[in-house]
């Protein structure tokens, strides 16, 4: 009888050493806990062995998780970068049919300004060629060169678009300096003696000379300038000159001055 009891004692010892690390192997699994097999895996038994496969899965599988998710934000990447592709596209077409819209709305719209404009200038040559007062020939100048002026005004509309692609370009052609700051002067005549002010141009006291430039450009900054100066000047007066700092064969070098006395 004690040796059978023994024997029941050892067979229950042995199956306990043989048996509890070989249920620690699912146990991990299931948890996926391969922390609980670690200790088994250092032992060199065929448990041992099997322990370390177990952990080499787990290991696998995490590196393999990785893996997918690293994929998963660069697909996620890529289609938000085709998305803003896709979007910066249709901006641009947006952006091209605007500016065509724009440009023949332009045209159209200058164009039909011009037709009455250019029937002003027609008539105010045909009164220059008629008997007049100095004083009524003087209006007749004014009036044609700000016709002109307007026209060219109407046809810089259409140097927006050209503005917008770069191919603003400056007219190159002769054109006496004091005649245009004079025409540009006396456009603004009338509203000075409107308010009441003192308004003098005073040029260069040089000799009438020829430049090679843009009249136009220049008119439209000078008008600008005059056209501010009377406004903002309810007393006093404003005074228009220039003078020629340096000249030589090939350049001119002009300094502009505008002087308001705003006398309140």
């Amino acid at each position: 009888v004690i040796v059978a009891l023994l024997g029941i004692f050892f067979f229950h010892i042995s199956r306990k050493m043989l048996f509890r690390p070989l249920s620690s192997i699912p146990s991990a699994l299931t948890e996926k806990n391969p922390g609980k097999i670690k200790g088994l895996s250092r032992s060199k038994t065929e448990y041992g062995e099997l322990s370390k496969l177990v952990i080499d899965f787990f290991e696998q599988n995490k590196l393999l998780s990785k893996e997918i998710d690293t994929r998963k934000e660069t697909e996620l990447a890529l289609n938000r970068s085709m998305k803003e592709k896709e979007q910066a596209i249709t901006d641009k077409i947006k952006a091209e049919q605007t500016t065509i819209a724009k440009s023949e709305f332009l045209s159209t719209m200058s164009h039909e300004i011009r037709t009455p404009i250019n029937g002003v200038i027609g008539i105010s040559n045909l009164l220059l060629d008629e008997k007049m007062t100095d004083k009524q020939l003087d209006y007749v100048k004014t009036l044609n060169f700000s016709a002109q002026h307007l026209l060219s005004l109407v046809s810089d509309i259409l140097d927006f678009s050209k503005i917008e692609s770069g191919k603003l370009h400056l007219e190159k052609t002769s054109f006496n300096l004091e005649k245009v700051c004079s025409h540009v002067f006396d456009l603004y005549k009338s509203k000075a003696e409107e308010k009441g002010i003192s308004y003098t141009f005073k040029p260069a006291p040089v000799d009438t000379f020829s430049l090679y430039g843009d009249p136009t450009r220049l008119s439209q900054i000078l008008s600008n300038l005059l056209s501010n100066a009377i406004k903002f000047t309810d007393k006093g007066s404003v005074n228009f000159s220039y003078v020629v700092k340096e000249k030589s064969n090939a350049s001119v070098e002009l300094s502009y001055s505008l002087r308001e006395d705003n006398n309140h």
